[in-house]
């Protein structure tokens, strides 16, 4: 992936959003980025949920990037190379007990990227959810519709993380 030797990072991702960069070039046509997002979201899947919104923000461009998302897939390199020693110790409790956090992030993008593209004020959903205190599932994904209230935003989110809890056929 070409991150030997770089300098670790604390973060997986900026404190920004990924924007879209639809002037960038990409230099290098022998980086298959495909492959390397598909290994990151197997990673953030079932053992490193940390990277989760880095690997959700470079899943975005998977079929145009450039350099800058290049740039973001070997930030998350070099921060799963810093913390390659950490991981996750589940610890259940005795009670079982079923928890759901949500949240989400209305029109993310909207002052960061063009306005006549929809994705832009597309809003973002993220959830977890417990079963006596350990984590089972996390997400983070961009919602379907365009949300035009926070209220309406959040309660979309719930429900999203609802069906992942309770699969209803």
């Amino acid at each position: 992936m070409g991150i030997e030797g770089a300098k670790p990072k604390a973060t997986p991702a900026e404190t920004e959003a990924l924007p879209a960069d639809k002037l960038g070039i990409v230099s290098d046509p022998s980086f298959n980025n495909a492959s390397v997002i598909g290994m990151l979201q197997y990673l953030q899947g079932y053992i490193r949920p940390d990277i989760s919104f880095a690997v959700s923000q470079c899943t975005r461009y998977i079929h145009h990037h450039t350099n800058m998302h290049i740039m973001a897939l070997k930030r998350i390199g070099t921060y799963l190379l810093k913390t390659s020693e950490k991981g996750i110790i589940l610890k259940p409790i005795s009670d079982l007990t079923i928890d759901c956090y949500v949240d989400a992030d209305f029109a993310g993008l909207w002052n960061r990227e063009d306005h006549n593209d929809d994705s832009c004020i597309k809003s973002r959903t993220g959830y977890v959810l417990f079963i006596s205190s350990c984590p089972i599932l996390w997400i983070t994904q961009l919602q379907d519709g365009i949300a035009l209230s926070t209220m309406k935003l959040e309660y979309v989110a719930l429900s999203m993380a609802m069906r992942d809890f309770l699969p209803f056929k």
